[in-house]
C-alpha cells in the first residue's frame, strides 16, 4: 500500500470509528469495556502493523509522519487549550492538594518500585526512562468519567472532584514529561542543546502572537482553523527538530493561547471535534509499534500492572481526608483513578520517536496491556459507585 493510499484509510478509519463510537452503545457489558478502552483499535494498528499484514511498516510510517507527529502534538494542545490560568484559580486549594498528592505519591511509588524490582534483572533502563514510565503511570483518563457522565446520571459531588483529578494531573504530567526530555537532551548532547529548547519554548508563543494579529483579518472559522493548523505544524516541526517533546511543546502553544486575548470557545469546539478521531489514530498507531520480543515484555508489565495498582490505591486511601466527605468514595478510591486513556501511551511514542530508547517500546507494552485491563476495572467501579440511573 502507497504512502498516500495508507493516510486516506488511516483517517478514514479514525472519522468512521468516532461516528460508531456516538451513535453505538452495546449492552453487553464486555463489548462496552472493549469499546471504552480502545481494544479494537489497537487490534487494527497489530494487523496493520509489520508484524502481521505490513500494511503500515517503518518505511511508511517515516512518509507519513507528519500525521504521526500531529496525533502525538494534537494530545498536548488540547490540554494546554483547556489551561486557563484565571478559570483554574477559583476551584478550591484542597482540590489542588487532592490531585498533587495523588500525582507524586504514584510517581514516587512507581519509580522507587519499579527501579527496585528491576534490579534483580540483567537490564535495568536509565532513569529518565524510568521517570517517563513513572510520570505516564501517574495520569488519570478524563475520558472514563467523560463517557460515565454521558450515559448516566452521576453523583455531582463526586463526579466533579474526579473529573478536576484528571484533568490536573494530564497537566502535572505534561509538564514534568517536557521536563524530563528537555534535561535528557541537554545532558546527552552538546551546550547547543540549552538554544534548542529555548527556541523549541519561543516558537510556540511566536505562534501565538501570530495567531492573535490574524484573527481579526480571517473571516471564517475555517481559515482561522486552517491557520490554526499549520502553526501547530510548524510547532511541532521545531520540536522534532530540537529533540524536544512534542506533547509539551504543544501544550505550551494551545496554553498560549489560552491565556491571550484571543476568543478560544468556539476554536475549542472546532477542535474537539477532532478528538476523538485524533485518538483513534493514536491508539492505530500504538497497535502498530507494538512488539513482543522476549518474556522480559511480560516482566516488565507484571511489574507495572502491580505496582501502578497498589500505587493508585494506597494513593486514593491516602489522599481521601483531604476533601469533604461528601466527595469521598472511601477506601476504594483508587480505582475510579485507575483509568490511563489516551496521554500515557502519547507520552511512551513521543518518548520512543524523539529518543528512540529500546525500552519504549517495552513500556508502551507494558502500557498497553494495564490500560486495557484498568480501565476496565475503572469503568465497571465508577458506573457501580458515582452512578444514580442510566440516561
Amino acid at each position: 500500500m502507497t504512502s498516500l493510499l495508507t493516510l486516506v484509510v488511516l483517517v478514514l478509519i479514525a472519522f468512521l470509528g468516532s461516528y460508531f463510537f456516538k451513535k453505538y452503545k452495546p449492552s453487553n457489558p464486555f463489548v462496552n469495556s472493549l469499546a471504552y478502552t480502545g481494544s479494537l483499535y489497537f487490534l487494527l494498528g497489530i494487523l496493520f502493523g509489520p508484524r502481521v499484514f505490513d500494511v503500515i511498516n517503518q518505511t511508511i510510517i517515516k512518509d507519513i509522519n507528519v500525521l504521526y507527529a500531529l496525533v502525538l502534538g494534537w494530545v498536548g494542545f488540547l490540554v494546554g487549550l483547556q489551561t486557563n490560568v484565571k478559570r483554574m484559580i477559583r476551584f478550591p486549594a484542597r482540590y489542588y492538594l487532592f490531585s498533587s498528592a495523588n500525582f507524586f505519591i504514584v510517581i514516587l511509588l512507581t519509580f522507587s518500585l519499579f527501579y527496585a524490582c528491576l534490579s534483580f534483572t540483567a537490564q535495568t533502563p536509565g532513569l529518565v526512562s524510568l521517570l517517563v514510565l513513572s510520570v505516564a503511570g501517574s495520569v488519570t483518563s478524563p475520558i472514563m468519567f467523560g463517557i460515565v457522565a454521558r450515559d448516566y446520571k452521576v453523583v455531582p459531588e463526586i463526579s466533579h472532584i474526579l473529573q478536576f483529578n484528571s484533568a490536573f494531573d494530564n497537566l502535572l504530567g505534561i509538564f514534568l514529561f517536557g521536563i524530563a526530555i528537555a534535561l535528557s537532551t541537554i545532558i546527552t548532547k552538546d551546550s547547543i542543546a540549552g538554544y534548542g529548547l529555548l527556541l523549541s519554548l519561543i516558537i510556540p508563543l511566536l505562534a501565538v502572537a501570530i495567531y492573535y494579529f490574524l484573527d481579526e483579518e480571517l473571516k471564517t472559522s475555517e481559515e482561522k482553523f486552517l491557520l490554526l493548523l499549520g502553526l501547530l505544524f510548524i510547532v511541532d516541526g521545531v520540536a522534532l527538530y530540537f529533540s524536544q517533546s512534542l506533547i509539551f511543546i504543544s501544550f505550551v502553544f494551545g496554553a498560549g493561547l489560552a491565556n491571550s486575548p484571543v476568543k478560544t470557545r468556539s476554536m475549542l469546539q472546532d477542535v474537539a471535534r477532532l478528538e476523538k478521531p485524533m485518538y483513534i489514530l493514536l491508539l492505530v498507531f500504538v497497535g502498530v509499534n507494538l512488539n513482543y520480543s522476549s518474556l522480559f515484555y511480560l516482566l516488565v508489565f507484571s511489574f507495572f500492572f502491580l505496582i501502578h495498582l497498589g500505587s493508585k490505591m494506597l494513593s486514593g486511601y491516602l489522599t481521601q481526608f483531604i476533601v469533604p466527605e461528601k466527595y469521598r468514595l472511601g477506601n476504594w478510591t483508587g480505582l475510579a483513578n485507575l483509568g490511563l486513556g489516551g496521554l500515557p501511551l502519547a507520552m511512551i511514542l513521543d518518548f520512543y520517536l524523539i529518543k528512540n530508547k529500546p525500552e519504549a517500546l517495552v513500556f508502551l507494552f507494558a502500557i498497553t496491556l494495564t490500560l486495557i485491563i484498568q480501565d476496565a476495572i475503572s469503568w465497571f467501579y465508577l458506573k457501580k459507585t458515582i452512578t444514580r440511573s442510566p440516561r
